[in-house]
C-alpha cells in the first residue's frame, strides 16, 4: 500500500492524488475507538508510516520520475560495501595515532588480520590532511607496511584470489591512490616507492618492444581471471585522474607501453581491462590510445571501447539539464568518427550515444558543425537525423541536404503507418518484457535507455522550431490528419482503418505535445480524441488515443484544453506536465462494457 500511494502521489492529478493519501478508510476507524476495525486500521497506518520513514531515510523516496542512471563499466566501480560514518580530516594527533594501532598493521604483517574497514575510512579521512598523512609515513610503519601489501613483486595483493569480498582490497587500493595524489608528502612518497616502478616492470612483460619476458607474467590471462592483478589497472585508473597521478605513470612509460599493449591481438581481455578503468577526462595521451582502440582495435574492442564514450558524452546530462558541451567536444568528434566504422554495430552504439547527447542543444548543435555524413547508414541513421530537426541550426542544415521536404514525404505515405508498429512493440517491450534492469554489463549499457523510450517521431521534431511549423502549415499534412481523426466511426473494426487513424492519432499527438506545435490543435479534434479514448469499440485504440493525450499534455496549451474537457494531468514542481493524462471521473476510461455473446449476435 505503500508503494500504491508513492506511486499515486507521482503519477495522479494533485485533485485525485490528494483524496487518496488521508487514507479516509482507515483514517475514520483509526481515530474512533468504537469502530470495530480499529485495532488493524491504528496499525496499518503505523506500518505505512514506518515503511515511508525507512524509505525516506535511505533515500528510496523520490520526487522525480524513476529513470536509469547509466554505470561506469569501469573495473574501478566495484560492488560497496555499507558506508560507514567517516574519519574526519582534521582528527587530533592522538586520536589518529590510536586508530592507526587499532587497524593491527603495525602488529602484524598478516593482512587478513587487519581492520580493512577502519583502513579504508582512514585513507578517505585522516590521510587526505597533509599533517596526517606525513605522520603516517614518518611517524610509524603504517604507509610502508600498507602500499607494501599492494607492490607485485610482494606477491601478496596479487596473488589473493578473485572474489566479491575480496574486491574490498581492490577499493581500498585505489581510494588509497587518489589520496596520495592529493598531497605533497603523499605525491612524493609514492613516487619514491617501489610501486609504481614494479607495476610499470610488470607491464613491460607484455609489451614486446620492452625487450623484457616472464615465464609468469602477473598480467596473464590466467592471472587476471583467478586473482587480483587485473585490480592494479583500478589503481592506476585512479592515478590517471589526476595530473600528479599521470606525470608519475609518464615517468616510468606506462603510457608508451600502454599503445603497445592495445595493439596486442589475443588479448582482448587485458585491453578492456586497461581501456575500462583509465580515465579520459583530461587531456592527456590516454585519449590518443583511446581513439587508437576506436579505430584499429578488434570489432570487439571497437564495440566496447565506442560504449565508454557515453560516459563522457552524456554522464552528467541528466544531473544537470542545461549543461554546455564545454571540453567535451572531442568525445563527440570521437562518436562521429565512428560513424564511418565498417561495422554497422559500432555505428548504431554511436547512433544512439550521439541521439542522447543530442538532446542537450549546445551538443546538438556541435554534432551538426561536425557536418556529418549518414547516408550509408540508411535507417539506423535516422533517429539521429531527426534530432537535428530541434534547432534551427540543425533545421537549415538538413534542408540544404534536401532531407527534410523527402522525410516528409516518406512520413506522410508510409512511415506513419509503420511508426505505429514500431511504438506499439517499445510499448509492448516496456509492460511485458523484463529487462536485465540490475545489468552493469558492457553489452546492456546503451540497449537500457531504450526500455520504455518510444522512437522519435518525425513531425515531433519538425513541431520544435519556429521553420519546421512554417513548413507543417504550408504541407497541409496536419489539416489532412486531424480529418481522418474526425472521419472515424468509433465501432470501426477494420484492420488497415484502425491501423491509418493511429497513425494520425500518433502525429497528432506528437506535434501537440511541442509549444509551437500546440497551436494546431482545436478543441474539436482534441475533443475527439478523448471521445476515441473513452468509447472506441477497439480497445487497442483506446490506448493509442490514451497516450497521446498524454503526448498533448505537455504542452501548456494542450494541457488547458484538455482541462476544459473534465481530463486533468499530475504536473512537476514547475507546473510542467508528466504527460500522463487521467479523466476526472475514472469510470469515463476505465469502465468497460462486455456485451454479451447474444447481444453481439443480435447486433449482428
Amino acid at each position: 500500500m505503500t508503494e500504491v500511494l508513492k506511486v499515486a502521489h507521482h503519477s495522479l492529478p494533485s485533485s485525485v492524488s490528494a483524496k487518496l493519501q488521508v487514507l479516509p478508510h482507515l483514517l475514520t476507524p483509526a481515530i474512533h475507538h468504537d469502530f470495530e476495525n480499529h485495532d488493524v486500521s491504528t496499525s496499518t497506518i503505523f506500518q505505512i508510516e514506518s515503511i515511508n520513514r525507512t524509505l525516506a531515510r535511505s533515500g528510496g523516496l523520490s520526487n522525480g520520475a524513476g529513470r536509469y542512471m547509466d554505470a561506469d563499466i569501469s573495473l574501478s566501480l566495484l560492488p560497496g560495501e555499507q558506508s560507514k560514518d567517516k574519519l574526519s580530516p582534521s582528527m587530533d594527533e592522538q586520536t589518529f595515532r590510536n586508530a592507526i594501532l587499532e587497524t593491527h598493521v603495525l602488529n602484524t604483517v598478516n593482512y587478513i588480520k587487519w581492520k580493512w574497514d577502519l583502513i579504508h575510512r582512514l585513507v578517505e579521512g585522516p590521510l587526505t590532511n597533509p599533517k596526517r598523512m606525513d605522520e603516517a609515513i614518518k611517524g610509524s610503519k603504517f604507509m610502508k607496511r600498507l602500499i607494501g601489501f599492494y607492490r607485485p613483486f610482494k606477491y601478496r595483493f596479487a596473488m589473493v584470489p578473485i572474489s566479491k569480498a575480496n574486491q574490498r582490497y581492490v577499493r581500498t587500493g585505489c581510494a588509497l591512490m587518489r589520496t596520495l595524489v592529493q598531497t605533497p608528502e603523499g605525491t612524493k612518497y609514492l613516487a619514491e616507492n617501489k610501486f609504481l616502478r614494479q607495476v610499470a616492470e610488470c607491464l613491460a612483460q607484455l609489451d614486446r618492444m620492452s625487450g623484457l619476458t616472464s615465464t609468469s607474467p602477473l598480467f596473464s590471462r590466467e592471472q587476471m581471471t583467478n586473482t587480483l592483478s587485473g585490480g592494479y589497472f583500478a589503481m592506476l585508473g585512479a592515478l590517471s585522474a589526476d595530473p600528479n597521478g599521470l606525470l608519475m605513470m609518464e615517468r616510468w612509460h606506462m603510457l608508451n607501453m600502454f599503445y603497445h599493449i592495445i595493439e596486442l591481438q589475443d588479448r582482448n581481455d587485458l585491453i578492456q581491462t586497461l581501456l575500462g578503468n583509465m580515465d579520459y577526462g583530461r587531456e592527456s595521451h590516454l585519449r590518443v590510445m583511446l581513439s587508437k582502440a576506436l579505430t584499429i582495435g578488434s570489432k570487439e574492442i571497437r564495440i566496447f571501447a565506442t560504449k565508454l564514450l557515453r560516459k563522457y558524452a552524456v554522464g552528467d546530462v541528466a544531473i544537470s539539464p542545461h549543461v554546455a558541451i564545454g571540453n567535451a567536444e572531442w568525445v563527440v568528434k570521437l562518436l562521429v568518427t565512428q560513424l564511418y566504422d565498417p561495422d554497422v554495430t559500432v555505428c548504431q552504439i554511436a547512433v544512439k550515444i550521439l541521439e542522447e547527447a543530442c538532446n542537450q542543444r549546445d551538443y546538438l548543435e556541435f554534432v551538426v558543425k561536425c557536418r556529418p555524413s549518414l547516408d550509408h547508414l540508411g535507417e539506423i541513421g535516422a533517429p539521429l537525423l531527426l534530432r537535428f530537426l530541434s534547432t534551427s541550426v540543425g533545421y537549415h542544415y538538413l534542408d540544404g541536404l534536401d532531407y527534410i521536404t523527402q522525410e516528409m514525404d516518406d512520413w506522410f505515405l508510409g512511415r506513419n503507418d509503420s511508426y505505429v508498429t514500431l511504438v506499439e512493440a517499445a510499448l509492448s517491450r516496456a509492460y511485458v518484457d523484463q529487462p536485465r534492469r540490475s545489468s552493469f554489463a558492457p553489452e546492456d549499457l546503451v540497449d537500457m535507455q531504450d526500455v520504455g523510450v518510444v522512437p522519435p517521431h518525425f513531425y515531433r521534431e519538425l513541431a520544435r522550431t519556429a521553420e519546421g511549423c512554417k513548413l507543417l502549415e504550408q504541407s497541409g499534412h496536419f489539416n489532412e490528419f486531424a480529418w481522418t481523426i474526425r472521419d472515424f466511426r468509433l465501432e470501426e473494426e477494420d484492420t488497415e482503418a484502425l491501423l491509418k487513424v493511429k497513425g494520425c492519432l500518433w502525429a497528432v499527438g506528437n506535434v501537440g505535445s511541442m509549444e509551437l506545435g500546440a497551436l494546431f490543435l482545436e478543441p474539436e479534434i482534441v475533443q475527439r480524441i478523448v471521445a476515441i479514448a473513452e468509447s472506441a469499440g477497439v480497445l487497442t485504440m483506446r490506448g493509442t488515443a490514451f497516450f497521446v493525450l498524454g503526448l498533448i499534455s505537455r504542452s501548456k496549451h494542450g494541457l488547458k484544453v484538455l482541462r476544459e474537457l473534465g481530463w486533468d494531468s499530475a504536473i512537476d514542481s514547475e507546473g510542467d506536465s508528466l504527460g500522463l493524462c487521467l479523466p476526472t471521473d475514472f469510470r469515463t476510461l476505465f469502465l468497460v462494457r462486455i456485451l454479451s455473446i447474444a447481444a453481439i449476435t443480435n447486433a449482428r
